[in-house]
């Protein structure tokens, strides 16, 4: 049995998918775990102001965020070969396009204005569509990335 499993090879979607899956679930996976014992220990510890349903839904759009970061990251590592080039591509890219979200007309969310909002979402005081819509853009946004580095793989070396 264990020679069947070592030696069956996988395709390169299967691949690039495990890989971006693992890092996903490992990132936000740790992300979780440590923001709602923090959000228990702030609760109980801080006494301040802090909603339970403020908390979480902060907790989900930061996480939706950070899909879009590890998505980049995975796609970016299946494009590179250089890891120091990669990084470097990576941030630079993730710099300027936070730049240019910051540009975007007040009404539509963006991530720095997410950040700078995030005490009030804490709080309680947040509009749910405006953070759905932003958590639902962030999803669309991380699947596209981590199709064009799995389209990208797959032809590599071909």
């Amino acid at each position: 049995m264990a020679d069947s499993v070592l030696s069956r090879g996988i395709s390169r979607y299967q691949y690039f998918l495990g890989k971006w899956h693992a890092r996903l679930a490992t990132i936000l996976g740790t992300y979780f775990v440590m923001g709602l014992l923090t959000l228990a220990g702030g609760f109980f510890l801080l006494h301040e102001d802090l909603k339970w349903t403020g908390g979480l839904i902060g907790l989900a759009t930061v996480a939706a965020l950070l899909a879009v970061v590890v998505s980049c990251g995975v796609t970016v590592s299946a494009m590179v070969n250089s890891t120091v080039l990669g990084i470097a591509i990576l941030w630079f890219a993730l710099y300027g396009s936070g730049f240019a979200l910051s540009l975007l007309p007040a009404r539509i969310p963006s991530p720095d204005r997410l950040l700078a909002q995030l005490p009030d979402v804490l709080r309680g005081y947040y509009n749910l569509h405006a953070l759905g819509r932003l958590i639902g853009w962030s999803a669309l946004a991380s699947c596209g990335i981590a199709f064009v580095g799995l389209v990208y793989f797959a032809r590599r070396d071909v």
